[in-house]
């Protein structure tokens, strides 16, 4: 009896290994879904990363954020009394205008009035609306001596895809 036992008992344990180890496939083949939607993340997220870290910081601005740099641009150009930057802001129809100012004019008035007041703070850029081609803000502005907060309109418009201000 004791013999026969034995057997019995050494087929269930070499039947018992089949078993787990069918259950052992089994829990492995469920788990492949799993790894390649893990995988598929992953390659999807590290696309995600790299066409955000190659592409440009210029190029994922959206217009209104354009329009700021433009205006930004525009007063920078008037502190630091740089002509050509001051130029490079203008669209062509005020460049073309009889009285867009001379270099010598621009930097006459420019320096006289930072000389007199200080240079210009801007301390917001509200109400920016972009329509089209064409975009309006409101510039609020100081003179670094001076307290009076002035607001003025600006309009610009995109000339091949650069906003450029135009009255």
């Amino acid at each position: 009896m004791v013999g026969s036992d034995s057997g019995a008992g050494r087929e269930r344990s070499a039947g018992g290994k089949k078993a787990e180890a069918e259950v052992f496939d089994d829990e492995r083949r469920t788990l492949w879904p799993f790894l390649v939607a893990v995988a598929i993340m992953v390659l999807v997220l590290v696309a995600i990363v790299l066409m955000q870290v190659l592409r440009p910081a210029e190029d994922r601005l959206t217009d209104q954020a354009r329009v700021t740099h433009a205006v930004n641009d525009y007063y920078t150009a008037q502190n630091a009394i740089n002509y050509a930057s001051y130029r490079a802001v203008f669209c062509s129809a005020e460049l073309d205008s009889a009285d867009f100012p001379t270099q010598e004019e621009f930097t006459s008035e420019n320096r006289d009035a930072r000389d007199a007041d200080g240079k210009i703070e801007v301390s917001n850029i509200s109400e920016t609306v972009v329509n089209g081609d064409r975009a309006t803000a409101n510039v609020h502005w100081y003179r670094e001596h001076k307290s009076e907060t002035k607001i003025t309109p600006i309009v610009l418009v995109n000339e091949n895809g650069n906003w450029k201000v135009c009255a």
